[in-house]
């Protein structure tokens, strides 16, 4: 069972300071993002499943998409 413990770990580690998002790789795809663009970029990393399933937890709760929820949580550390 995920618990708050573990989906405050996982948002930690994006928070941290030393977090390298050089290590996402962009994908180009194929429909509009927010903001009514062209075509979208997306990014691929790979997550565990503990990962996973704390973040749809957290979207869960929040009454938000998986997607909503991990951009919240960039959003977050790249404003910082």
């Amino acid at each position: 069972m995920i618990t708050e413990k573990v989906a405050e770990e996982m948002a930690e580690e994006i928070e941290r300071e030393d977090f390298d998002i050089s290590n996402f790789k962009i994908l180009y795809v194929g429909y509009p993002v927010l903001g009514g663009a062209a075509s979208g970029s997306g990014v691929a990393f790979p997550l565990s499943r503990t990962e996973l399933d704390a973040l749809r937890q957290c979207a869960e709760k929040e009454g938000r998409s998986f997607s909503d929820e991990l951009r919240k949580k960039l959003k977050r550390r790249t404003d910082s």
